[in-house]
């Protein structure tokens, strides 16, 4: 199951179970009702738990989490370089989309093409990556996983 599946299953799960409370918490026959500052607190704690599962999640999938746009991207471990294609190029791809290197396309292809390698090797020098080569290898996915 892929991480935005994973995480789908977990907002819908909260979000359930905010419904469940709500309902659980409606006026019947001389019940009180719940207020306002306890669901909110409720559904904070629902938030916290979500982040922190995310997070484990990230920790056990090789996921990154940008600073600059908040996003979470699993990079994977295989090397991506031109003619590669699939999952990890189309993370790639958004990350360096949202990053605002690869600006020839405003969607992933999930092909790795000279677009993207130049918009990797852009990103790399960048950030002190060398060679910046636009080769998607150890030493980038190093610095992502420390780094991003």
């Amino acid at each position: 199951m892929s991480i935005n599946k994973k995480l789908i299953s977990a907002a819908l799960t909260a979000t359930t179970i905010v419904w469940a409370v709500g309902v659980a918490a409606l006026p019947l026959a001389n019940a009180q009702t719940t207020s306002t500052a306890s669901l909110q607190a409720e559904i904070a704690s629902l938030l916290s738990e979500i982040q922190s599962l995310q997070a484990q999640l990230n920790t056990q999938t090789g996921g990154s989490t940008s600073a600059s746009t908040g996003k979470t991207y699993n990079f994977g471990t295989s090397d991506l370089t031109i003619g590669s294609r699939g999952a990890g190029v189309t993370v790639l791809q958004q990350f360096l989309i949202d990053q605002g290197d690869l600006t020839a396309v405003s969607a992933p292809t999930g092909y790795f093409g000279t677009l993207t390698q130049a918009a990797l090797a852009k990103f790399q020098a960048a950030n002190g990556i060398h060679p910046a080569a636009g080769y998607y290898g150890p030493i980038t996915r190093a610095y992502l996983a420390k780094y991003v």
